[in-house]
C-alpha cells in the first residue's frame, strides 16, 4: 500500500469515530425500540378499547 492509499485509507477509516458512530447507533436502536413498543401498546390499548368496551 502506498503512502498515499495510507492516508486516504486512515483519513476515510477513523477507529475513533467508528467507534462513536456504533455507540449513536446502540442509543439509536434502543430509541427506535422504545418508540415501536409505545405504539405498539398503543394500538393494543385502542383494539382493547374498540372491540371489548365500546
Amino acid at each position: 500500500m502506498s503512502l498515499k492509499e495510507k492516508r486516504i485509507n486512515n483519513a476515510v477509516i477513523n477507529p475513533d469515530k467508528t467507534e462513536k458512530l456504533q455507540r449513536d447507533w446502540k442509543g439509536y436502536g434502543r430509541a427506535y425500540t422504545y418508540y415501536g413498543l409505545v405504539v405498539l401498546g398503543i394500538a393494543a390499548a385502542s383494539a382493547v378499547y374498540y372491540f371489548f368496551l365500546k
